[in-house]
């Protein structure tokens, strides 16, 4: 049977204090970790709501392009919405170039399966825009969206 060896125990210090101890200002101090710990929850808070919430829906989306396209039609001249290879595309009319130009919109929904009745609908400087009818195919149900002269967006309901 072997032996252990135990290790001594630190002897005390001449002054009575144990050999190893804590350098002054080693550790953190309470407003140190109050402030970490502040620093992890605005991190959190910014990063949690992407996570969680849901993407908003394209019609919703397509609801603020056209409040955005209202915003901006005053400023930067006549505007216009139109589909191609079922996306929706805003352009503008392009002063340089004598004609039109795509522009991005921070509404403009990205998804594919729009369809329309006419090929464009444009938006005037005075806050009109010709009447639109849209149609947009999810989930093998396909919604009628109708935009009025005011800009007005309405579901139609199904039949």
């Amino acid at each position: 049977m072997k032996t252990r060896r135990h290790t001594p125990l630190p002897r005390r210090a001449r002054d009575g204090r144990c050999p190893v101890s804590v350098r002054a200002g080693a550790a953190f101090t309470m407003i140190e970790l109050l402030i970490v710990v502040a620093i992890i929850g605005i991190l959190a808070a910014m990063v949690v709501p992407k996570l969680v919430l849901p993407e908003p829906s394209p019609e919703f989306l397509l609801g603020r392009a056209i409040l955005e396209i209202q915003d901006r039609v005053t400023g930067e001249g006549t505007f216009r919405l139109r589909i191609a290879d079922g996306r929706l595309v805003a352009e503008r009319i392009s002063r340089e170039a004598a004609g039109w130009k795509e522009t991005r919109l921070k509404w403009l929904p990205s998804s594919k399966g729009w369809r329309a009745e006419s090929p464009q609908c444009y938006f005037f400087s005075d806050g009109s825009n010709t009447p639109w009818v849209l149609y947009l195919r999810r989930e093998e149900r396909e919604r009628k969206f109708i935009l009025s002269v005011t800009g007005f967006l309405t579901e139609q309901p199904e039949d």
